[in-house]
């Protein structure tokens, strides 16, 4: 029994609960004794689908009916419900009269009684279920005007082309309007069944939420799931909703923005990722901001990679981002913080900036050739083997000296200040009084 209280749901007060797995809506002691029309429960039913993302997961319950032509004759029936693939309507567990004022059905065929099950009360408990649909018909009149059936009428309707009206305040204009408003299709791998691309009922093949994005002109596609790319993409946002897995498997994404993802893999065209978390041997291309670097990340050749606000993931360990050892390619990396290794700076047009807001940077001597920039008020390491090396600091090199070496030559009453490699003389003068955190030698 996979049962789902829904009393506490707004806008809820005939159902008490819903048990998606045996298909059957429990009804609230609000029933007792009441009459009750099976619209209102419907209602109630799509409301907690609409409330509660478990119940989306599987097919509709109930649905709603009308209209349909009973006769040869221009008749046709009220508004029915009809239960779905054996749903059934349990009755509130305690003695008394349900009085049931409308017409409801079951897909197979059965009517009335025949929609609630009372075998899951107590042995005690007698239910009296009066079903008292009312005896109404729909009769088109046909007064000579050329008004057609419901169905020519409903079809006049929906068909009707939008623009055509477009006065102020009518629903044609509500209509033109909505084409102006941002639309997102929804893929989640794990939905069970039919899907359409919205929020209850997603796509959950990514084939065909990215077949409907394109064709429908949307332009959000939002992503509940992992998926490894099977083809290319152009101009589309891909939002996470968690922190799903990209797998970009090479293809072509021109101008695609992802938000609230984690991405791998490499890719052709440029990207925007913001607010992600950039994988190991993801290919960089575009720009990034917000986002964790969690591994080894290699520059496209060719690519000019901007990284913007971004920080390690790592708890331990350094990221590091490779400009290709067999390409040529440019890096601004901005505002970071954390570790961070530059490696494979190896071609004449190699160019690299760095500016490192917290934390620490490494050049790897792998970078051999073209032109390397350091911005970091902390610890640099230069390892670089033959690439021109720029060095700007936060802070100037005398207050960074209060970091390294220092000594005090009482002989001669002088402080020295050493260089970062603690050996060679930076600046020396005469001695302050207070000489407490200073060691003598």
């Amino acid at each position: 029994m996979a049962y789902i209280d829904v009393s506490g749901l707004t806008g809820v007060s005939l159902l008490a609960g819903i048990d998606p797995v045996t298909r059957d809506l429990y009804l609230s002691a609000n029933t007792v004794d009441q009459e009750v029309h099976p619209i209102d429960i419907y209602k109630e039913m799509r409301i907690c689908r609409r409330l509660n993302e478990a119940l989306r997961g599987y097919d509709v319950f109930l649905i709603a009916k009308g209209a349909d032509q009973k006769t040869a004759k221009p008749t046709y029936t009220e508004r029915y419900v009809v239960c779905q693939l054996g749903t059934r309507i349990i009755p509130y567990d305690i003695s008394h009269q349900l009085i049931i004022t409308g017409v409801i059905i079951t897909d197979d065929g059965q009517e009335g009684r025949a929609c609630f099950d009372r075998s899951p009360l107590t042995a005690s408990t007698e239910v009296d279920i009066d079903y008292v649909p009312p005896q109404v018909e729909v009769i088109e009149v046909n007064t000579g005007g050329g008004v057609g059936t419901p169905t020519e009428v409903a079809a006049a309707v929906w068909n009707a082309n939008a623009p055509s009206y477009n006065s102020a305040l009518t629903f044609g204009h509500m209509l033109n309007y909505m084409h102006h408003v941002p639309k997102a299709v929804f893929y989640d791998p794990d939905f069970v069944g039919t899907g359409y691309g919205g929020s209850e009922y997603p796509f959950n093949d990514i084939n065909d939420a990215i077949d409907h994005a394109e064709f429908e002109g949307i332009t959000d596609l939002v992503i509940r799931g992992d998926i490894t790319m099977t083809r290319n993409l152009k101009n589309l946002n891909i939002i996470g909703q968690g922190v799903p897995t990209i797998d970009l498997a090479g293809y072509d994404m021109k101008n695609t923005r992802f938000f609230q993802v984690a991405i791998e893999g490499a890719h052709t065209s440029n990207v925007i990722a913001q607010d992600c978390v950039l994988l190991n041997g993801l290919q960089l291309n575009g720009y990034y901001e917000n986002c964790a670097l969690m591994g080894d990340l290699v520059v496209a050749n060719t690519a000019n990679a901007f990284v913007k606000g971004c920080a390690s993931g790592m708890p331990t360990g350094s990221p590091s981002i490779s400009l290709n050892n067999a390409g040529t390619a440019t890096l601004t990396l901005t505002d970071y913080s954390g570790q961070m290794t530059i490696k494979d700076c190896n071609q004449v047009t190699d160019v690299v900036s760095v500016e490192i807001a917290r934390g620490s940077l490494v050049f790897d001597n792998s970078n051999t050739q073209g032109t390397m920039r350091a911005i970091t008020s902390g610890k640099f390491t230069d390892n670089s083997n033959g690439a021109t090396v720029i060095r700007e600091d936060f802070v100037h090199d005398i207050h960074r000296a209060e970091y390294n070496k220092r000594v005090h030559d009482k002989v001669n009453n002088l402080v020295i200040l050493y260089k970062s490699d603690n050996t060679t003389e930076h600046q020396r003068w005469q001695a302050p009084d207070d000489l407490s955190s200073l060691t003598p030698v």
